[in-house]
């Protein structure tokens, strides 16, 4: 409600700085696919960066206006990230992302590119999907999966939180 997204609505988002190698272009292309098919969807960017001025251009010319919020750096994270229903991760490349680990925590599965370090948190079909690296395609078929399926957002969610835990506590 603070974000002025309804309820009902389902969300994803990214948590990453506005740089080239996270490739957000990446993000709102396969939102724009996502909300052709589910016209109520949102999605959040949550970070701020160099690229941002581009990015809201993109989102715009991509007819997003409206459906992508640019919330800029947060000091609650972990609030905003139990307003999503799937997070993210389009990067190129990557190390070790603390915000894998942050929206596993909060019981939120993952769709993210495979890179570095990622399959050790997002296990494939278990905490979220992994995904080929510039694959607009994959990315937005993997979001409407779990938006459209509760029941696998609830259980990729818990087995995130359980990963988390047991590992990371």
């Amino acid at each position: 409600a603070q974000l002025g997204i309804p309820l009902n609505a389902p969300v994803v988002g990214i948590v990453a700085a506005l740089r080239p190698e996270k490739n957000h272009e990446l993000f709102l292309r396969a939102a724009a696919i996502v909300r052709d098919q589910l016209p109520g969807a949102r999605f959040l960017v949550i970070g701020d960066g160099p690229r941002r001025m581009p990015l809201e251009q993109l989102a715009s010319s991509l007819g997003l206006r409206g459906d992508v919020h640019f919330l800029g750096n947060r000091p609650d994270v972990p609030q905003v990230l139990s307003a999503l229903d799937v997070l993210a991760l389009t990067s190129h490349m990557e190390a070790n992302p603390v915000s894998i680990l942050e929206s596993l925590a909060c019981g939120v599965p993952v769709v993210s590119t495979l890179v570095g370090s990622v399959s050790e948190t997002v296990r494939n079909g278990s905490t979220g999907f992994v995904v080929e690296p510039g694959n607009v395609e994959q990315m937005a078929d993997r979001w409407l999966e779990l938006l459209n399926h509760h029941e696998l957002r609830q259980r990729m969610g818990s087995a995130g939180r359980q990963l988390v835990a047991a590992n990371w506590s």
